[in-house]
């Protein structure tokens, strides 16, 4: 039995992505590009007590523990 040599790995170059200037296309469209300011977008939210609006919740129904019966009604 011969030991068998390890694969050379071979490296194969990235693609190259083109370089896409949007500015043309935005200037074509009539769109202007917006970009948020990072203070603003970056502070946290201000921790404000919970507001409860409108009425509480019902409190759960009451069940009786006697046995359920079938009643047959007609019109």
């Amino acid at each position: 039995h011969t030991p068998e040599a390890a694969p050379i790995p071979v490296s194969v170059p990235a693609p190259v992505k083109p370089q896409v200037d949007i500015s043309i296309s935005l200037q074509e469209s009539g769109l202007v590009m917006v970009e948020t300011s990072r203070d603003k977008a970056s502070m946290p939210p201000t921790a404000e007590p919970e507001v409860r609006l409108g009425r509480r919740p019902k409190s759960p129904a009451v069940t009786n523990s006697e046995p359920l019966m079938q009643v047959e009604t007609h019109k």
